[in-house]
């Protein structure tokens, strides 16, 4: 990561892919650091809201503007009216028909989430920085493109300098394991030496099953010293949907579908995307949907957020079927070949 950050001193455009974990985030904050040491304006770009609110509260940088696609548009926009879930596609079209390019305000521009931006949006981006004579950089992973059904072609097919960054820094080497298995990643370039508990995994049919083993869990972390606001309940799925309700207290404490100090977050792999917690309890993988492809990448954005513990509640919907012995060899199965603990 260290010679990647010295490598792109030299290097005005670049497209740095890194898979969860080896810090993306980290290297594009310093990466629009050092250009903002210059006095030049630097446009930090991402997509999700959490990841936004938790980069202008914890990295506020002289001469960098943090933006997600919904607050660009509305600054480059400013138009008000548009409903909110139609900001962003007017915004893609606003910006490649509307926009007057002399108006543009950041020469240098560090964009992170690349996978989760259109493609025509990437593709002006980097021709703004070159008419600026500025510098351009896209940090991305090819595998977390959930938001839309195809990832932006551009850093693969138009990138001039393409780098790739491949060692884990944030999960433990069993979570680690447990995502190499899970996606098919060389696991020796990608897990590293930090050891620790082997992640679990929990089999329900039920929603009331679901909140027993819930409550354990967040009562488990707490004994081991973690504060509430270091747990994550992350859905793939949405949290109308899920099936633990928002209504229910885990080991005292109320669920909050944002970040807040001494909560409970309880929010979908989408939104948390970006950031991380200490232990993770994720839910609502369909044992029946474990081969879509989607369902794959949901449940590896989402255990890749946990820094130490991560427990997997698998929902077995297809269990009606299955008598009790075949569904434990099913259970046993799956954890075996994802380096998993049956709970």
């Amino acid at each position: 990561q260290a010679n990647v950050l010295e490598f792109l001193q030299e290097q005005p455009t670049a497209a740095i892919h890194g898979l969860a974990g080896t810090g993306k985030t980290v290297l594009a904050l310093e990466r629009a650091r050092r250009l903002a040491s210059t006095g030049h304006p630097v446009l930090y770009l991402c997509f999700n809201e959490f990841l936004l609110t938790h980069l202008r509260a914890i990295a506020p940088i002289e001469h960098v503007t943090f933006h997600n696609v919904r607050t660009l548009a509305q600054e480059l926009m400013q138009d008000d009216s548009i409903p909110i879930e139609r900001v962003i596609p007017a915004f893609y079209e606003f910006f490649e028909t509307t926009y007057d390019d002399s108006a543009w305000p950041w020469p240098d521009i560090v964009v992170d989430e690349g996978q989760d931006l259109s493609d025509s949006l990437i593709a002006h981006l980097a021709d703004l920085a070159e008419l600026y004579d500025g510098s351009f950089y896209v940090f991305y992973d090819r595998e977390q493109y959930i938001m839309q059904q195809t990832r932006p072609a551009w850093m693969d097919t138009k990138a001039e300098c393409r780098l790739v960054i491949y060692r884990n820094c944030r999960n433990t080497h069993e979570i680690a394991d447990f995502i190499s298995r899970l996606m098919g990643i060389p696991a020796e370039r990608y897990e590293n030496q930090i050891h620790g508990l082997p992640p679990t995994a929990f089999f329900y049919r039920d929603d009331e099953r679901l909140v027993r083993r819930a409550d354990q869990f967040v009562a488990q972390m707490l004994r081991e010293g973690l504060k509430p606001e270091n747990i994550a309940i992350l859905t793939i799925h949405s949290v109308k949907h899920s099936h633990l309700p928002l209504d229910t207290k885990l080991a005292g404490h109320a669920l909050s579908l944002t970040p807040e100090p001494s909560k409970l977050l309880f929010t979908s792999t989408r939104k948390f995307k970006g950031l991380e917690a200490k232990a993770v309890l994720l839910i609502d993988a369909e044992t029946s949907r474990l081969d879509d492809p989607l369902i794959r990448r949901l449940l590896y954005v989402g255990a890749s957020r946990a820094a130490l513990c991560l427990e997997v509640a698998f929902y077995e919907d297809d269990a009606d079927v299955k008598n009790r012995a075949t569904r434990k060899a099913d259970e046993d199965a799956l954890c075996a070949r994802l380096g998993l603990l049956n709970h």
